[in-house]
């Protein structure tokens, strides 16, 4: 009792400076949720609504994607957990009182979708879980969900050199360092080598943009002699790389915006004979969502989220349903292309 009435107390701290008089209604029904289902309120740090004067700036500080720096959707909160109990917390009441869940680690999903949603909805912003233990014995990492690359390099690198990086280069940077803009990315794979005559028409393309992108990825390799269905990546054995096309540019406007979406779908149609097919891959951490999402409703069948889930999973797509269905069965962890029940 005392170490919740000691969390209600500075809850009151928190509320003083976010103004509660003037918060949504359902705001303050999940913070008082939260504080009476918290299991560890002496350790909770701090909870944020929209009239916080620091709401803005955490919402923004990993909106990597400025297309959504001025969305017009806002989380009615920004909750920063610093342990899982409070994570048990928020999504217990959000569940009760049917608010959707987006959780944040660096804010690098092409869609925004950790942060952005059309449906009333809290942000989980998990910056502060970013613990990294390395056991180089086993050459086994444990990484806690909010660390970044940056974090997770540097614990290895002071107790092993044998690890190579991966990508985006960016996330290796301090937040306040990191190049942001504007951008569209779109992703294949490539199972035959492309000719050079295909490359000659993406460069003379490129020429009409002032920041294109273009990135080969090689797969092969350790890769290869994974099995397909040994993880929900599928494009193993077979794939040579991916390409993934990027266009960034920083001016605002509408106009501006659909001239540079418009360059990107010309130069990804073009790319179609050259890469994979039925169906043509993507990469999901490269999200897409002009290839498909779930339906408003949430009642999306599995022959509709096939047409997306196919490309990211392949036949691995209909087993990730079935575990939904075990672990999930109410959809609640659920947004634009998660994996949704297998409707019939």
């Amino acid at each position: 009792m005392k170490s919740l009435i000691g969390f209600l107390s500075s809850l009151v701290l928190i509320a003083s400076a976010i103004s509660p008089a003037s918060s949504s209604s359902v705001a303050n029904k999940l913070i008082e949720c939260i504080a009476n289902n918290n299991i560890n309120p002496s350790s909770f740090q701090t909870i944020f609504n929209p009239e916080s004067s620091l709401f803005s700036l955490l919402l923004q500080s990993r909106v990597q994607n400025l297309r959504y720096i001025n969305s017009t959707t806002k989380p009615l909160l920004i909750l920063t957990p610093s342990d899982d109990t409070q994570i048990q917390s928020a999504l217990l009441c959000s569940r009760e009182q049917g608010i959707e869940i987006r959780a944040r680690c660096g804010g690098h999903d092409y869609a925004g979708i950790s942060y952005l949603s059309d449906k009333p909805y809290i942000v989980i912003d998990l910056f502060n879980l970013n613990e990294v233990q390395v056991d180089v014995k086993e050459e086994t990492a444990w990484v806690q969900s909010g660390a970044q690359l940056g974090e997770l390099y540097y614990a290895i690198a002071r107790q092993s050199t044998r690890f190579k990086p991966g990508v985006p280069p960016e996330v290796l940077l301090d937040k306040t360092q990191m190049f942001k803009a504007k951008f569209k990315a779109k992703t294949d794979f490539v199972t035959e080598p492309v000719p050079e005559s295909a490359f000659e028409g993406i460069w003379k393309m490129m020429l009409e943009e002032d920041v294109p992108i273009v990135i080969l990825e090689p797969l092969g390799g350790k890769m290869n002699k994974i099995p397909e269905s040994y993880t929900p990546f599928p494009h193993r054995k077979g794939h040579l790389y991916n390409i993934q096309y990027l266009v960034k540019w920083d001016k605002n406007g509408k106009e501006e915006e659909e001239r540079h979406l418009e360059w990107m779908k010309r130069l990804y149609d073009y790319m179609e004979p050259h890469v994979s097919k039925s169906p043509r891959a993507a990469y999901l951490n490269y999200r897409d969502l002009d290839i498909g999402m779930n339906s408003a409703g949430g009642k999306t069948s599995f022959s509709e989220a096939s047409v997306w889930g196919q490309r990211y999973f392949r036949d691995n797509f209909k087993r990730l349903t079935e575990v939904k269905g075990m672990f999930d069965p109410e959809n609640f962890f659920r947004n634009e292309q998660s994996i949704p029940l297998l409707h019939k």
